[in-house]
């Protein structure tokens, strides 16, 4: 598990630095410190007082949380730290989430060379469901959450950060690889995608 996450962070740092110029969390060379074996088993996450990642073994829900996109995951949470400096309330919870599962798809894409597979969070280390969250089919009925993906969404009323997540993340998968159908307004809209290059760019 040390080994995985190591590696995925090596992955991460390396493609971020010599592919973008950006260098390390902040840009400015943070140090990158994880805790492997947390000591809460069944969760991953960035925090924003040490300033450091840490990595569940896993117990229940979870098999060890190593996965390329779970580490991409908490990365991005550092990242928006660091560039964006989001708050707590609700909103920008939401928006936190969305962009993490933004760059744990995009790392996905790239370092485990995938394409259909970098939409689905979380697929490597749940015990129970297909996924965490889908980011192509946010109603996907097999994982663990199903997410809004329109600001007019049923689900958007939920007081769940990670449910209403899904209006960013979708739409960053409906801008790389287009889509039509009908919004919360019934409305109906089509998107020309402009790739994951292009769509990483300007993420």
């Amino acid at each position: 598990m040390a080994l995985d996450v190591h590696w995925a962070l090596q992955q991460i740092y390396d493609r971020l630095y010599n592919v973008h110029g950006i260098n390390s969390l902040d840009d400015a060379g943070h140090e990158i410190t994880a805790y492997i074996r947390d000591s809460e088993k069944d969760n991953a996450c960035w925090h924003r007082y040490t300033e450091s990642l840490y990595f569940g073994e896993g117990e229940y829900e979870f098999s060890p949380l190593a996965a390329v996109d779970a580490v991409g995951h908490e990365f991005g949470h550092g990242m928006t730290q660091f560039n964006i400096g989001w708050g707590y309330s609700l909103l920008e919870q939401a928006f936190n989430e969305g962009l993490s599962d933004i760059w744990g798809a995009i790392f996905d894409y790239y370092i485990r060379n995938v394409t259909s597979g970098a939409w689905t969070i979380g697929e490597q280390i749940t015990n129970y469901h297909s996924c965490l969250r889908n980011i192509k089919t946010p109603s996907d009925a097999t994982a663990k959450t199903q997410i809004a993906d329109t600001y007019s969404a049923a689900l958007l009323n939920e007081p769940n950060y990670y449910i209403t997540s899904g209006v960013l993340s979708h739409w960053f998968y409906l801008l790389t690889n287009g889509g039509s159908g009908t919004n919360g307004l019934g409305s109906t809209y089509k998107v020309y995608g402009v790739g994951m290059n292009t769509a990483e760019q300007h993420s």
